[in-house]
């Protein structure tokens, strides 16, 4: 038995289990008896209202029922390894495989690899898509538990679930291929990606100690790509104006079209410079990410629409096109927000970015949407995680940590320069009033 290994439910580990992980305080009525999880994690369950299905799968607490989620397992199946090692019972190992089959039991079979789809009932994330971000805890754990039980299958397991972050997102994976290396996409869209920097670094470190302790040419070569597109991508993520990081390079906004006479809109989508282009639809879809109006009438168009800041310094941009009964004019505006420590909210102004004609004849029109405009969209990491009845920024202090690890695995000076660097932001928080007079806790969790 590879005991280190065992014992590696490591900081990072252990830091997205404060994030992620829930308990059971009590049991509804048709959940199983399951061992206790540590006490250490009871705020953070409560949080997350966990419970358990009739099978040992770990799932959410909803107004719907109790609903599976797809990344609570690999948690729990971590927190029972714990409790195995420390308390050397059997029952704590019987519940983590338990936990683990019936996981496995949900997967499906996508291009040769195996994954872990989130249901519609989980609204924030794309219905039918999986995560990089679960899967590369999956990949963690499964291996854990080969090593405590010799068992081959969560070994074959194991590697099928590797070979899901390998899978591009054009094939209805998480591997975004950017700038000379590749992303592993904690929220995937095909059209553009949203590059969580909290989740992309946690499954980086899980790949790069999967391939140190299996020797996996697949992980080892998953992990270089990854570095050489974090290294050129992490500048993006800093934003000295307000000492803070940012959570991803994706954002949502709205944009309202105001017509001087009566007008319409024929066609309209988003282009991300370097990305591609997302068509404004009907419908909302994807757990709200994608584009798509929200109100229309003859004399107002208002659509919910992404942008991305992987383009930066150049704009992302609205190609739209435009028709009327009679020549008129439209003005392009869009909603502003602001950061606000806990949340980035709209403020409820409209700023006018272009006007522009329309009449008979369609014209189409391609207007940019400055970053000077769209502000804290691109927003930084929030203090919104309620945890013991305090309100905590878990995200950027998770990127110091897993900067930090990545920086002693590869030597990569950038890494390390920006985990010191974000680590000097949070040391500043205590003196700026954006902060300290939030009302919420500066303090790591």
């Amino acid at each position: 038995m590879n005991v280190s290994l065992l014992k590696r439910v490591s900081a990072v580990a252990v830091l997205a289990a404060l994030v992620l992980a829930s308990v059971v305080h009590f049991r509804a009525e048709g959940e199983p008896d399951m061992p206790p999880l540590p006490k250490d994690q009871d705020d953070v369950y409560a949080y997350y209202k966990l419970g358990f299905l009739p099978d040992g799968m770990p799932g959410r607490r909803t107004s719907d029922g109790l609903v599976a989620h797809p990344i609570y397992g690999p948690y729990v199946i971590a927190d029972y390894i714990r409790q195995w090692d420390r308390f050397k019972e059997d029952r704590f190992l019987r519940a983590a495989r338990r936990v683990a089959d019936a996981a496995l039991s949900r997967m499906e079979r996508h291009e040769g690899a195996l994954v872990f789809r989130y249901p519609a009932e989980l609204s924030s994330f794309p219905a039918g898509k999986y995560s990089g971000l679960t899967q590369s805890r999956y990949l963690e754990t499964l291996h854990q538990l080969y090593l405590a039980t010799s068992d081959p299958a969560y070994r074959d397991a194991s590697e099928r679930v590797l070979a899901s972050l390998s899978v591009p997102t054009s094939k209805g994976g998480v591997s975004r291929q950017v700038m000379g290396g590749a992303t592993i996409e904690e929220l995937p869209l095909e059209a553009m990606g949203t590059y969580t920097l909290n989740g992309w670094l946690t499954a980086m470190i899980i790949v790069s100690e999967y391939a140190e302790a299996t020797g996996s040419a697949q992980a080892k070569e998953i992990f270089a790509r990854n570095v050489d597109a974090l290294r050129e991508m992490l500048p993006l993520f800093d934003i000295p104006e307000i000492a803070n990081s940012r959570y991803k390079l994706a954002g949502k906004t709205k944009i309202r079209i105001l017509f001087k006479d009566a007008g319409r809109v024929e066609s309209a989508s988003i282009f991300v410079p370097g990305e591609g282009k997302m068509p404004i639809v009907e419908t909302k879809d994807h757990g709200g990410w994608n584009n798509y109006f929200s109100k229309s009438s003859d004399s107002s168009v208002t659509a919910n629409v992404l942008v991305n800041y992987i383009s930066t310094p150049r704009p992302n941009e609205l190609h739209v096109t435009l028709g009327a009964d009679k020549e008129t004019t439209a003005e392009v505006q869009i909603r502003k927000h602001v950061y606000t420590v806990q949340s980035v909210s709209s403020d409820n102004e409209w700023q006018t970015i272009a006007t522009l004609p329309a009449g008979p004849n369609s014209r189409l029109a391609t207007v940019e949407l400055p970053w000077s405009e769209l502000g804290d969209v691109i927003h930084p990491t929030l203090f919104s995680k309620k945890l013991a009845g305090k309100l905590y920024n878990v995200y950027h202090y998770m990127h110091i940590s897993l900067l930090e690890k990545l920086a002693s695995k590869t030597g990569e000076p950038s890494f390390a320069s920006y985990a010191a660097k974000w680590k000097t932001y949070a040391a500043m928080w205590p003196g700026m009033p954006l902060y300290a007079k939030a009302g919420v806790e500066l303090a790591p969790y």
